[in-house]
């Protein structure tokens, strides 16, 4: 949806990008380090490349409406270093209804290289049409490595006729393909009569102008992005050109097909049949219409694999997933419901589900569902053909259920990493609950507890060495770490440098050399095992320069204020 919440700017240091998927995420969430201003918004979009090594957040309320939109690169663990992106330049004319960018970062949508990102604003041109801007990524400077590349020339959305009017944005959907040629925009319109006060937005269907989608493609690195082909609402089936037309959409990785929703034109259905229009890549480039999906009961939001192979739908309470069937390259294909999830304790409400689907280890499907009632749900979903789902419904299970706080909006914005192994949850805040953030949320399936060791065989410490459990009188269990949050742990090490076993210690008693304190080493580093609940098991950050360990223990929440580079010595 295109709408709505507050911020203030903050600036970044200059920061190298790192490579590596992040590890050691929090089963229940590892909040980014959100920025040091009052006010909501944060989170309402998010988006990720293929293993959320960049995580992309929108904060559209900050800087007085402006809108903010950051960049999260991995450090190192479940670390992030953060910048702020660039705005774009007012415009220099009102020519085509032109307006500042303002309320940047409602929706995002990154290449899952990591190399493009769109980012779309608030509404020009009379509330017709969306701003989008794109950005590149080319260095690693004080924007997290992206540029501004250009502003999409968009056009209002089409008519019956020349002499009627295009109507005004409702909602919005934005997507990328996997190596960033394609950005597929859409919205759709409020129905003739209409405003942001009806009860209804949309009415009955109408064919006097219909939403939007807008294809637009980039040839080579540098080229400007260029209208790929007409609005691709011109070539839907007629009775499917309403004012729904374009509300969600999506292009998958390879850009080779298109879907987006719709409500066709049914004069049994005084609200319309919604339907999801669903478009192929022909041999030449250009799209054309494969297939119309009906889905009755549904509200039109939907979510697509990368691979455009699944295609899952909120209808009512419930959530069916299609598989595609038959040949894409000919157009003979098809897409059939294989399973339905039942949503009846999901709580499921139209228009506030959101949806994040991928196929994790090329074995499973993994579903994200997020309700308007601050929860999101986590199901795993085996791949199969016919003969392993039955009339409908398919062996599901729900893997995880994850609950915000009541009124805080938790899941307005879902992405998830191609694996499957990452979730990342926006949380906006309300007026009911101003407190922001964005969860990074390790959703791997459990893992069979490990044996037990042999009778009488000494316990095993971090890093493999033996750990004496009388080396600390200290009970470190979660009790502890809930009355002590500054603690970390010391890992214990080879060698003479560091600990025999792992102790708490505060940080102010680093410097000090105090029980705990471990000296930095020129080969070693500084090693630190953060406690928890931000990494599950006590794993060592390690870290070889004191910028490096004061990072990564700012992106995991821990407080540095007391552990200032002066204060530590090569030991």
């Amino acid at each position: 949806m295109l709408l709505l919440a507050v911020a203030l700017s903050v600036a970044f240091p200059r920061r190298a990008l790192a490579g590596n998927a992040p590890t050691y995420c929090s089963k229940t969430g590892t909040p980014l380090q959100a920025p040091v201003v009052g006010g909501g918004s944060f989170g309402f979009s998010v988006s990720t490349n293929v293993n959320a090594d960049t995580v992309i957040v929108g904060q559209p309320d900050a800087n007085g409406g402006k809108g903010l939109v950051y960049a999260y690169n991995h450090i190192s663990l479940c670390a992030y270093q953060s910048f702020e992106l660039q705005r774009p330049p007012d415009p220099t004319s009102k020519a085509g209804g032109a307006e500042p960018a303002g309320l940047l970062g409602m929706m995002t949508a990154m290449s899952r290289d990591g190399k493009w990102l769109a980012v779309a604003g608030s509404l020009e041109a009379s509330s017709a049409m969306a701003q989008v801007f794109i950005y590149r990524r080319h260095a690693n400077d004080s924007n997290g490595g992206f540029e501004l590349h250009q502003k999409l020339l968009l056009q209002p959305g089409p008519t019956a006729n020349l002499d009627t009017p295009p109507g005004h944005v409702y909602a919005g959907s934005l997507s990328m393909s996997r190596d960033g040629r394609l950005v597929l925009v859409s919205w759709s319109v409020y129905g003739a009569g209409q405003g942001s006060d009806s009860s209804d937005p949309y009415g009955p269907p109408s064919g006097a102008f219909y939403g939007s989608a807008q294809l637009y493609r980039r040839l080579n690195t540098g080229d400007k992005y260029t209208r790929a082909q007409a609005d691709l609402a011109r070539i839907a089936p007629p009775l499917t050109r309403t004012q729904f037309f374009g509300a969600n959409s999506a292009v998958v990785g390879d850009g080779s097909v298109i879907a987006v929703s719709t409500r066709v034109i049914d004069p049994t259905q005084p609200a319309g049949a919604p339907a999801i229009v669903i478009y192929r890549r022909t041999n030449t480039g250009v799209f054309e219409l494969l297939t119309t999906l009906r889905v009755p009961g549904s509200d039109g939001t939907f979510v697509m694999t990368d691979t455009g192979s699944h295609l899952a739908v909120v209808r009512g309470t419930n959530i069916n997933v299609y598989v595609r069937e038959g040949d894409l390259s000919s157009g003979k294909t098809v897409y059939n419901k294989r399973c339905t999830l039942v949503g009846e304790e999901m709580n499921l409400e139209p228009t506030f589900t959101k949806l994040a689907m991928t196929i994790s280890n090329n074995s499973t499907l993994r579903l994200a569902v997020g309700n308007s009632l601050d929860s999101v749900f986590v199901w795993s979903i085996p791949l199969g053909g016919k003969r392993a789902y039955n009339d409908g419904t398919c062996p599901s299970s729900l893997e995880r259920t994850l609950t915000g706080e009541t009124g805080s909006q938790f899941g307005t914005a879902l992405a998830v990493t191609e694996d499957g192994r990452t979730l990342i949850i926006g949380v906006p805040g309300s007026s009911q609950h101003p407190d922001v953030e964005v969860l990074m949320v390790d959703i791997e399936p459990q893992k069979a507890p490990s044996p037990a060791p042999a009778p009488g065989a000494p316990p095993k410490g971090m890093g493999g060495l033996f750990r004496n459990p009388k080396a600390s009188s200290v009970n470190l269990d979660n009790t502890y770490f809930v009355s002590n949050p500054s603690s970390v742990l010391v890992s214990a090490r080879r060698g003479t440098v560091g600990v025999p076993a792992p102790q708490p210690f505060d940080l102010n008693s680093w410097s000090k050399g105090s029980p705990g304190g471990a000296p930095y080493d020129s080969q070693l580093g500084y090693s630190i095992a953060p406690n928890n609940p931000y990494v599950s098991g006590g794993r060592p950050v390690k870290a070889s320069s004191t910028l490096g360990l004061l990072s990564a223990m700012g992106g995991l929440g821990l407080s540095t204020a007391s552990l200032r580079p002066a204060s530590l010595q090569a030991g």
